[in-house]
């Protein structure tokens, strides 16, 4: 793959249905974080990068079938082997030993990768021939199943960043209520070094509030319940704690 030519989705490659993208530039191998972070499970927002040193990233474009070039943060390949460090999810060390063993020796060495083709069945074990009335069947175009998982690919990403708005105000707000609760039962924060840690009270109703969150995008009707919309605890412990200060 030449410096200047931007790879499209056809040149991405899978890893367990997970579409990953990668450009090499000279040397260096980049990939896209979003799609790194989608095959190690870990959730995209503003923050996945944080631990990464600014010099491992860059922006790269990528052009695609449906809504041509467009520009994505990549990361190069110590930066994945970070990432995955991080993921405690079983298929991070199978991620690693692919992208390490097969992926990236491929991509030098040919500029590209091809998943390796299945064993050819023998001849032994081969379906009969189907009869000549129905041996001629018209090829089905593959480029509008392209275009559905990019418009699938598209919405995702467009979760995704509403997700990481979100999760700013789940922050700030939980951040507010917590601190307030704390507050009143007298709890010394700097007893507590991991301000976000799931066994601290700031934590717990972070890691809550945005699970229910993720829960209240996909809930099922045109209109958002009161009850499922994790907005209204907050407000509720809100009102207690006023009402509680005033009396």
């Amino acid at each position: 793959m030449s410096r200047n030519q931007s790879p499209s989705l056809s040149d991405s490659f899978l890893f367990q249905e997970h579409p990953v993208r990668a450009q090499l530039d000279g040397d260096q191998l980049w990939f896209v974080a979003k799609d790194v972070c989608g095959a190690l499970g870990i959730l995209w927002t503003g923050h996945s990068l944080d631990s990464i040193p600014e010099c491992w990233q860059r922006v790269v474009r990528f052009t695609t079938h449906r809504r041509g070039n467009q520009s994505f943060k990549c990361i190069n390949e110590p930066a994945v082997y970070k990432l995955a460090f991080r993921s405690s999810k079983p298929r991070a060390e199978a991620f690693t030993n692919w992208i390490a063993s097969e992926v990236v020796p491929a991509i030098r060495k040919t500029g590209k990768y091809e998943a390796p083709k299945p064993h050819p069945v023998k001849k032994s074990e081969q379906l009969p021939l189907r009869p000549a009335s129905c041996a001629a069947h018209p090829v089905i175009d593959e480029k509008p199943f392209l275009e559905f998982i990019e418009e699938i690919q598209a919405a995702h990403e467009e979760v995704e960043r509403i997700l990481s708005r979100l999760h700013h105000s789940v922050f700030t707000l939980s951040w507010k209520v917590a601190e307030a609760l704390e507050q009143r039962a007298d709890i010394r924060l700097y007893l507590v070094p991991d301000m976000l840690s799931e066994n601290t009270l700031r934590g717990y109703l972070h890691q809550s509030v945005y699970h229910d969150v993720r829960k209240a995008l996909t809930a099922p009707g045109r209109q958002l319940e009161q009850y499922s919309n994790p907005g209204y605890s907050l407000l509720g412990i809100v009102r207690q704690l006023n009402g509680n200060g005033r009396a």
